[in-house]
């Protein structure tokens, strides 16, 4: 474990840290630094021990509901109450920011409860870095198999696959998220897809298996607008 030089951790007095302080400690935490205890357990930073367990990247850490278009908002209101959503719309249009601030708020609300721990945690990865984790299990030397990576990724209560349709339609790839997609149809898990492409787009790339399943187990939910990150 790598130790956490004294002075980046300011344990004077108790007020909460600013969001610079906790953003400063996101790359240490999630690259195994040790914290002196008085930091490890404030509040603010147990949640963001959470968030980086999740998945969130450091850039939407501090997303937040109250940002979204408020009929967005609505739509997504079944949330909280595991049901799953497709979520899709041009390139830029925050729908990462989206799912992410989604997450912050039910972990906030969680830990505001008391029921905040390691076993409920929603989980966001793109499709993407999930072929990717799969493809390090062929590495000779792995200890994880093929089929145990799928199995983790059928199990998660929720999973958040983020980037659905930028992978390259390989059969392999197909057969792979079919896989994850239809144990978790049929397991009823609560899960979100977030795409640039519609249903009947991703259809086009791979078929109607899994855009069959996505089309009964999620809400359709088109996010409309510009390239947020071309228009600032």
């Amino acid at each position: 474990m790598k130790k956490l030089p004294a002075e980046a951790t300011n344990t004077q007095g108790l007020e909460p840290l600013s969001k610079s302080e906790i953003s400063g400690l996101y790359d240490k935490i999630k690259c195994n630094y040790v914290i002196s205890y008085e930091i490890s357990e404030r509040p603010e930073i147990r949640l963001l021990k959470r968030k980086i367990r999740a998945g969130v990247p450091k850039k939407y850490i501090f997303a937040e509901m109250p940002t979204l278009h408020d009929s967005i908002r609505k739509q997504l209101d079944g949330f909280e109450i595991g049901k799953s959503y497709y979520i899709w719309g041009g390139i830029g249009t925050g729908k990462t920011h989206l799912v992410c601030a989604l997450v912050n708020s039910h972990l906030a609300k969680l830990q505001e409860k008391g029921k905040l721990n390691d076993h409920n945690l929603p989980v966001i990865a793109s499709v993407p870095e999930i072929l990717l984790h799969i493809k390090q299990s062929f590495q000779e030397h792995s200890k994880v198999s093929e089929q145990g990576i799928i199995y983790q990724y059928s199990q998660y209560p929720c999973l958040i696959m983020d980037d659905m349709g930028t992978e390259k339609p390989s059969e392999w790839v197909m057969q792979t998220l079919y896989s994850i997609v239809d144990t978790r149809y049929k397991d009823e898990k609560q899960t979100l897809f977030t795409s640039n492409l519609s249903l009947d787009k991703i259809s086009d790339r791979v078929g109607d298996r899994i855009p069959s399943r996505i089309a009964e187990m999620c809400e359709i939910v088109q996010i409309k607008g510009v390239d947020r990150r071309i228009n600032k």
